[in-house]
Parts: structure tokens; C-alpha cells; sequence
């Protein structure tokens, strides 16, 4: 066997470990630029790539006139190079990890605004993960009282702070996100009801594809004839495939937070349960029907609404709904029709009641014309189970119309309520009709001009025997404007109301309200923000007519960027014409602030703050005279980033 010299075996693994670090710098190097839309799709492994998009790849692009490139939906044509049939941009920064979206909107040489382009690519953070960062964002502050009136209503001391979690991971086409949000509140005297210690929302969201997995604080879109969006604690799947989109949903019926009630879903007399099948053809008039299921107990509305005395209640709900834009904007159609089996009383012996309700409606956009109308029918046993508050028992007719002009605008509309439609024995029926009108003045180098008015008509019919009939007419009307200059600007406005009432009880009455906004800011140290309102209401000659004049002036001036002074005065005047009633109510506060700028927390804003404030109310008809004052040093954090990775 013929033996190798060691020479040049050392210079062949030489030559071949130069190749391979070669080829591994080219590689690299070849990295550094992404080409569309060739590469579109890739995984680049740098923060700043030459983006390059090369024309001679793209079909019919020799006939564009002009072009606009965006990157993640910004405009960066401004620092685009455009050279011989390729369109080059170089990032002035490090682009963030994750996965980033090239826009391109070309137009051609008649004008016309071709499809925008779209392409992709990502900056992955690692082999494993294409981005993943979680942060935690801090806000806190310490109240200590140095000095107060005896038996003041300000507390000793006060602590509250809050914590803002954003945190997301993205592989190929997993994204997993949760953020949340928890707060502390403590003080001395007149402690903050329920928990001090609480989560205040918290969502996490799992996507892959079209495909939705959430759980925690949820919005759900709705119907109008259950509610346009369910709001509530629980989890949602949302499965999508071409046009069609089927949703389910498992959430709490009442609205109860913090980490008590974090993921409480096992009760079943406190839960909601539904679903959405929603189809879409695009070919057919932009066509889209949807239909939704619900059923739900709220065995303990007292967390669900703790203003009202709401009794237990039980119900489902199935509604259809069909949307079509047949003329695209210039004609969109809607119509839903939905019923309802409830129970608004679990412990009565009752039982269910069975309701429909159903609703037409149209829109429409021409030009500077801008108008549309509706009808809407609730069944006297109609009940949603999302929000048991809402009305039903009505019928209800809409018109409006909007005409743009050069430099104002004109919007009209009327609707009429018709209450107990469907003819309760015990209930009178109810008719309210209204007129809107406004017209607003946007005229260049003139004050914005406004003017509103309103008129309702209220009567009754088919009243039970031992109720009187209604009949009365509102009338208000709204007129001001808005001037805003380089170093000042000014708010008036005024309103008058007028209610003539026809029945029994004659409760005629009529208001008058005045304000008057400004702001001025004559250098960049000191700004002033004074306002002026007053109000007179007369209800006639039982009711003592009420004056109200009330002034407030807030200022701020700014030493330097670490020192600054807050300043806020104010004075309530209430009086009637019968000297029944009188007083006049003094709130000042005045604060201090030193932002320091210390080696420690340098991207904090730390402040330490003197405040002080007092209270004086004076009865003019008694002679009697309250007051309050306290002195303290607050201590405060503003957005503390704990990076978690």
C-alpha cells in the first residue's frame, strides 16, 4: 500500500477546513439579505438585513409608475433606493425578533392603485424559538401624612402599586401570549372594598394559523339581539377554515375578578355556555350568516350587578343572523331574528316565558351622502340572559342621513320607541318620538362651529285604570365652538332644556348651562388650564329654582426636567331663589415634585412629591363652616421593567 506523505494531507485538510470556513462565511454573509420574493417565508438569522426586492421576479412590474414599501405596516419609502429593476432598503435599527410583514403598494402610469404585495419573514431569537420575551412593567407609590386637621378625613398613610406582565413566544405558526395585570392597595382609614391584593385581568391567548385557544378576561362579539359583546372571565376556542368560522365559548355569568375567581368555571348555576357558526361568500354580495347559541344561569346576580336587586335567572337564547354589501359600501344590509326561553325568577314557581324578536336594518355610503335606517321588534318575553337589564316589549323605527360639504357637514335623524308593544294589561303603551339635527363648521383658520339639537315627544295610551296618561315634550338645543391657536386655545358652549309636561303631574321645567374652557401655555414652563361653568334649572313654582356657578383653575410650572409645581383651585357656588339652600364649597392642592436622577433605576421615573391640600364648605343659610387640610410626602416609581427573559 502506497503511503501519503504528511505534507500534503495537512494541506488537504487545510484547503478543505478554508472551503468550509468559506463557504460558512458565505453563508452567513448570504444571511445578511433577504430577497422577495424569492425568499419569502425565510428565517434570518440578523437583526438588520439588506431587504431587497428584485422587479424582474414579479410580473407586470415594468408598468408601475411609483411605489410605497412598508415594513410591519410602517412607511419607509422616504429610505428606500430604487436602482436598475430591484428596490433595496437597509433597517436604521435592529429589527425585533419574530416574524415581520414586507408591504409593497405600487401604482401604474393611468393612476391606478394596483393589489398591494405582501411577503414574510422572521428574525428567530433562537433555533427553538422564533421570538420569546417576558417582561414585567411596575408602577408604585407610598403616601405618609406629615400634618392634618384633627379627625381629617385624609389617611396617615397609603401604599398602592401594580404590575403589568407582557410575555410572548412565537415558533413557525405557534404564538403563545399571556399578559396580566395585578394591583396592591392599602391606606390607613377608609380602606379600599374587596380584596387589597388582586388580579385584575389576565388573558392567555394560543394561536396557531386561524386557530384561536384563550382563557381569562374575554371579549366575545356578539349579536345586537343578544348583546354586541359579551364581556366576562372563561375560555374560547375559535377554529377557522377558508370562510367559515365556528366559535365556543365557556365563561362566567357574572363579572367577579381577582384571584379568587381566576378560572371559575365548575359551578354550573353561575356559568355561560355558547357557540357561533359564521359562513362567509365573498362572490355572493360579500354574504355572511351567522348563527349563535347561548344558555346560561346566574344563580348569584349580586356579583353580576351590585347596584341592583336582581333576582336569579335562568335562559337560552338562538339567533340568525345574515349581513350582505352587495354594492359594497354603497348598500350594506343586515337582519337578524332570534328567540328566547327565560326564566327571570329561578325561586318563584313561574317557570320559563318564551319570546322572539327580530331586526332589519340598512347602510349606506354615496359620495357625501351617508344615511340609513332600521327596524327593530322585541317581544314582550324576549330576555337575554347576557344582560337581563335590557329592554324588551318595544318596537322600534330609525332614519338618519349625514351630506359632507367642502367645509361642513350636516347629519339628521329621527326614530320613534314604541313601549309595551305587544299590549301588557298592567302597562300603559308608551310612544317616544325624536328629531336629531347637527351641523358642524370645519372651515381652515376658523374656529370649529357646532350646533345640536334635540326634540323628544312622549306619549301614552291604553292606560290601566288607575294610572294617568303621559304626554310631555322635550326640547334641547347645543351651540359653541372650539378655537385653537399656537399658545392658547378656548372652549364656550350652551345648552338650554326645556321639558313642557301635559299630564297630571305638570313637571314643567327648563336649564340653562354655560361653560367656558381654556388653555394657555405662554412659555414651555408654565401652562393654565381655567374653566368657568354655571347652570340654572326652574321646575316651576313647587320646586325652588337652583343656580350652580363653579371655577377651576389648574396650573403647572416646570422649574427644570427635574423639578416641577402642580397647582389646582376650584370653587363651587350653589344657591335658590327662596334662600332655602346655599353653600359654597373651597378645594385647593398644590404639589411639589423632584424627579432625581440617581446611578440606580436610571430608565425609572422616580419621584418624590409634597402635596397638600385643603377643603372649606360654608352654609351662607346656617352660618356653618367645615374645613379639612393635610400635609404629605408621596414617594413614587413609574414603569420599572423586570425583564423575565
Amino acid at each position: 500500500m502506497r503511503r501519503l506523505k504528511s505534507k500534503p494531507l495537512l494541506w488537504f485538510y487545510a484547503t478543505f477546513f478554508l472551503i468550509v470556513i468559506s463557504a460558512n462565511a458565505l453563508a452567513q454573509e448570504s444571511l445578511d439579505e433577504v430577497v422577495f420574493p424569492l425568499m419569502d417565508g425565510a428565517r434570518i438569522h440578523h437583526q438588520k438585513p439588506k431587504i431587497t426586492i428584485s422587479l424582474e421576479r414579479i410580473e407586470g412590474s415594468d408598468q408601475w409608475a411609483s411605489l410605497r414599501l412598508l415594513v410591519d405596516d410602517v412607511d419607509v419609502s422616504a429610505f428606500v433606493v430604487v436602482g436598475d429593476r430591484v428596490v433595496n432598503y437597509s433597517p436604521r435599527g435592529d429589527l425585533e425578533y419574530g416574524k415581520h410583514t414586507i408591504t409593497l403598494e405600487t401604482m401604474d402610469e393611468k393612476g391606478t392603485i394596483l393589489s398591494p404585495l405582501t411577503w414574510h419573514f422572521t428574525v428567530p431569537r433562537s433555533e427553538l424559538f422564533d421570538k420569546a420575551s417576558a417582561r414585567v412593567l411596575v408602577d408604585a407609590q407610598s403616601d405618609l401624612q406629615l400634618a392634618a386637621k384633627e379627625n381629617s378625613e385624609e389617611p396617615e398613610w397609603a401604599v398602592q402599586s401594580n404590575a403589568t406582565l407582557n410575555s410572548v413566544m412565537e415558533t413557525g405558526y405557534l404564538k403563545v401570549s399571556l399578559d396580566a395585570n395585578v394591583w396592591y392597595a392599602d391606606q390607613e382609614k377608609n380602606e379600599p372594598t374587596g380584596d387589597k391584593f388582586n388580579l385584575n385581568n389576565y388573558l392567555l391567548d394560543i394561536y396557531y394559523r386561524e386557530q384561536r385557544l384563550a382563557a381569562g378576561d374575554l371579549t366575545v362579539a356578539g349579536t345586537e339581539l343578544i348583546s354586541p359583546s359579551i364581556a366576562r372571565r372563561g375560555g374560547l376556542m375559535e377554529l377557522s377554515f377558508a370562510r367559515t368560522k365556528a366559535l365556543g365559548f365557556l365563561l362566567q355569568s357574572n363579572q367577579l375578578t381577582g384571584f379568587d375567581h381566576a378560572v371559575e368555571l365548575d359551578n354550573p348555576d353561575q356559568r355561560l355556555m355558547g357557540g357561533s357558526l359564521e359562513q362567509k361568500w365573498e362572490s355572493a354580495g360579500n354574504l355572511i350568516i351567522k348563527g349563535t347559541a347561548l344558555t346560561g344561569k346566574n344563580q348569584d346576580p349580586g356579583g353580576y350587578n351590585t347596584g341592583t336587586v336582581a333576582s336569579p335567572s335562568n335562559g337560552q337564547m338562538y339567533t340568525l343572523q345574515v349581513n350582505a354589501s352587495p354594492l359594497d359600501e354603497k348598500l350594506g344590509l343586515t337582519g337578524e331574528f332570534g328567540v328566547s326561553r327565560f326564566d327571570e325568577d329561578t325561586s318563584d314557581a313561574f317557570g320559563y316565558n318564551h319570546g322572539k324578536a327580530w331586526l332589519a336594518r340598512f347602510t349606506s355610503r354615496m359620495g357625501s351622502y351617508d344615511y340609513g335606517g332600521g327596524y327593530k321588534h322585541l317581544g314582550r318575553h324576549f330576555r337575554s340572559i347576557v344582560d337581563t337589564s335590557a329592554m324588551d316589549n318595544r318596537e322600534e323605527y330609525s332614519l338618519y342621513g349625514t351630506k359632507t360639504f367642502e367645509e361642513s357637514s350636516l347629519t339628521a335623524g329621527g326614530s320613534t320607541f314604541l313601549d309595551n308593544v305587544e299590549e301588557d294589561p298592567l302597562l300603559p303603551v308608551v310612544r317616544n318620538t325624536s328629531l336629531d339635527i347637527a351641523y358642524n363648521v370645519f372651515k381652515a383658520n376658523w374656529p370649529m362651529l357646532f350646533f345640536n339639537s334635540n326634540l323628544v315627544y312622549q306619549a301614552s295610551s291604553d292606560e290601566p285604570a288607575n294610572m294617568d296618561d303621559i304626554e310631555n315634550f322635550t326640547q334641547t338645543f347645543t351651540g359653541g365652538l372650539a378655537l385653537v391657536r399656537e399658545k392658547w386655545n378656548l372652549s364656550p358652549s350652551y345648552t338650554y332644556s326645556r321639558l313642557e309636561d301635559d299630564s297630571v303631574a305638570d313637571s314643567d321645567s327648563q336649564t340653562h348651562q354655560a361653560s367656558l374652557i381654556a388653555g394657555i401655555q405662554p412659555t414651555t414652563s408654565v401652562s393654565l388650564s381655567p374653566s368657568l361653568s354655571w347652570s340654572r334649572t326652574d321646575s316651576g313654582d313647587v320646586v325652588p329654582v337652583t343656580s350652580t356657578l363653579q371655577g377651576t383653575l389648574a396650573g403647572t410650572y416646570l422649574f427644570s426636567p427635574m423639578h416641577d409645581f402642580y397647582l389646582t383651585l376650584s370653587a363651587i357656588d350653589t344657591d335658590t331663589d327662596d334662600n332655602s339652600a346655599h353653600t359654597t364649597t373651597y378645594d385647593s392642592i398644590c404639589q411639589y415634585n423632584w424627579h432625581p436622577e440617581t446611578r440606580f433605576l436610571q430608565q425609572v421615573r422616580k419621584t418624590i412629591s409634597l402635596r397638600g391640600r385643603y377643603n372649606h364648605t360654608h352654609d351662607r343659610i346656617g352660618e356653618d363652616s367645615l374645613e379639612d387640610y393635610a400635609l404629605s410626602v408621596m414617594v413614587s416609581i413609574g414603569g420599572l421593567p423586570v425583564m423575565l427573559y
